[in-house]
């Protein structure tokens, strides 16, 4: 087959695109959003008086910044798979590419697209069954901070029963939990750009 460059449609280009885009957005919350949190939180010792605050609004900053991502990356992503899909019907039935003809187990091009499709959707199961929990605590542990108040006695008794609670996990222990799953979650369209320009390799 032609190379990726030869071809003029925007079609074979577009899901290449789009698939990184997202995994760039996505990676930009672990890159630099959560080490922003933290360094706040750190300049706030756990036993210092405006830890509570601090964390309080922390803590609803992440909640807004993710509920702005929750909103647009499912549908970026449902863009994205949609191109692939797309070119998995455009390519069905053509030959293996020339770059892996010669290897022992070798997917048709497009079966590359489909499995490009599929792993930019995967960022919603992946969050649902796995980034979810720890969105919950993060949650909770925001609302047992505004309790009473930011900075309240009573707001920061809250926060520490919480914590008891979950088995001693701090804030920046979740955050950090947080960053590293997202990784992961960014690497599920990474992978899938890498797919859809295999597609066309």
């Amino acid at each position: 087959m032609a190379s990726l460059l030869n071809y003029n449609s925007p079609l074979y280009a577009a899901p290449i695109a789009t698939s990184a885009f997202l995994s760039g957005a996505i990676a930009s919350f672990s890159l630099a959003f959560i080490p922003s949190l933290l360094s706040h939180l750190r300049n706030h010792p756990p036993n210092s008086s405006t830890r509570t605050t601090a964390e309080s609004h922390t803590l609803s900053i992440f909640r807004h910044v993710y509920e702005a991502g929750k909103g647009s990356a499912p549908l970026i992503a449902l863009a994205s798979a949609s191109l692939c899909f797309g070119n998995a019907y455009r390519l069905y039935g053509s030959p293996a590419t020339a770059l892996f003809s010669r290897a022992t187990s070798v997917l048709r091009p497009w079966q590359y697209a489909t499995a490009a499709g599929v792993l930019n959707l995967a960022i919603a199961p992946f969050t649902v069954l796995v980034i979810a929990s720890t969105n919950d605590r993060l949650f909770a542990r925001e609302e047992a901070a505004k309790v009473g108040g930011a900075g309240s006695q009573e707001g920061g008794e809250k926060v520490k029963a919480t914590e008891a609670k979950e088995g001693g996990v701090g804030s920046e222990e979740l955050l950090r939990r947080w960053l590293w799953l997202n990784f992961v979650r960014a690497a599920f369209p990474a992978v899938g750009a890498v797919a859809a320009w295999m597609a066309y390799a």
